[in-house]
């Protein structure tokens, strides 16, 4: 009888190779069998010598995968050692991160014990290469109790969750019954499809301790670029979320308009950072919630005073200057207590 792996870790690859050979020998210095566990190694048409570093480890140990294939973009590369997993848990992992070592024993007896539909971890922010500075994130600040298992909508109701694809080990069973996937073809994916996973589940577990290690802002990193791309992906992540949202239609619907304000909030920091193309996506941002005016109000009831003010501004004076934009928010914010009122802006 074939024996499966109890976990799968799926890690796409392009263009690590300094970074790649520290996450896999990471992920192989385990204290369980090599039967429990599999590496599912997507290459993403890497164009470096990633795959050079790859494939020793793949002469050396029968229990890693490597899927080869055009760059697609790290979605479709989670997409497809999801599809090619047989693990009944999968871990989506990062390629230039790493996992703590021997950190599976204890991380599999709880999963076998509970077999919840999501186990969320905390996890290490290393920020410096060179003079390792390691930042502890726990969920205990958000109130999570590891002795106790959640509903979606239970720990979607806690402040601050989050929304990582690499912080959390899924239940395969769960990922294919709901029809899982990363959007392709955007940046922070893990936004778009989080919060609705989330949702969608009726067990959810709170695993303390810190397994996984986040390398914070790498050079070349997409993480670290601001583009014109980031900002059209935050545009349809709250496109997506706000019809999610609709299509649930109960108590759910709320909890994931602080996700859907937390994408065009973004967006809007981008705009007005990216100043070579403000005007164009001034435009389009503001095409976009006059089209959607329950997400506008919504949106704006969320705001301070000061960006309400200048959303207003800046969307309704299109025949002003933005230095003339940026006066007429100055003054009209001296004077904000009346306008509040009037938008009736909490």
């Amino acid at each position: 009888m074939t024996r499966f792996p109890f976990i799968s870790f799926i890690i796409p690859v392009y263009n690590v190779e300094k970074y790649v050979a520290q996450c896999i020998t990471s992920c192989l210095t385990q204290d369980v069998s090599l039967a429990d566990y599999e590496l599912i190694i997507v290459n993403d048409g890497s164009t470096d010598r990633s795959l050079d570093v790859i494939m020793p480890f793949v002469d050396k140990y029968l229990n890693i995968v490597v899927i080869n294939q055009s760059n697609q973009g790290l979605s479709v590369a989670r997409n497809v050692g999801a599809k090619y997993a047989k693990g009944e848990y999968i871990w989506f992992i990062d390629s230039d991160d790493w996992v703590e070592n021997n950190c599976l024993t204890r991380m599999l007896k709880v999963l076998k014990s509970n077999l919840p539909d999501i186990l969320v971890t905390d996890f290490i922010e290393v920020t410096n290469e060179k003079n390792v500075d390691r930042f502890k994130y726990s969920n205990k600040s958000i109130n999570c109790n590891s002795k106790k298992t959640y509903s979606g909508y239970e720990y979607l109701q806690m402040n601050n969750v989050r929304i990582t694809a690499w912080s959390v080990v899924i239940n395969r069973n769960f990922w294919q019954t709901n029809n899982f996937m990363f959007y392709p073809g955007i940046l922070h994916e893990d936004t778009e499809l989080m919060p609705k996973m989330y949702a969608e589940a009726t067990k959810i577990q709170y695993y303390d301790a810190h397994p996984y290690y986040y390398r914070l802002n790498r050079t070349g990193s997409i993480m670290a670029t601001i583009s014109s791309k980031r900002v059209s992906s935050y545009l349809l992540i709250a496109d997506r979320l706000f019809c999610y949202a609709e299509e649930l239609n109960d108590k759910r619907s709320k909890l994931i308009y602080p996700y859907i304000c937390n994408s065009l909030n973004a967006c809007y920091d981008l705009i007005y950072v990216n100043k070579a193309d403000k005007s164009k996506w001034c435009d389009i941002f503001n095409d976009f919630l006059i089209r959607k005016p329950n997400l506008l109000s919504s949106y704006l009831r969320t705001q301070s005073l000061k960006q309400t003010v200048s959303y207003v501004i800046y969307t309704f004076c299109p025949i002003l200057t933005y230095e003339q934009k940026f006066r007429l928010t100055k003054k009209l914010y001296i004077y904000g207590n009346k306008l509040k009122k009037i938008l009736r802006v909490k």
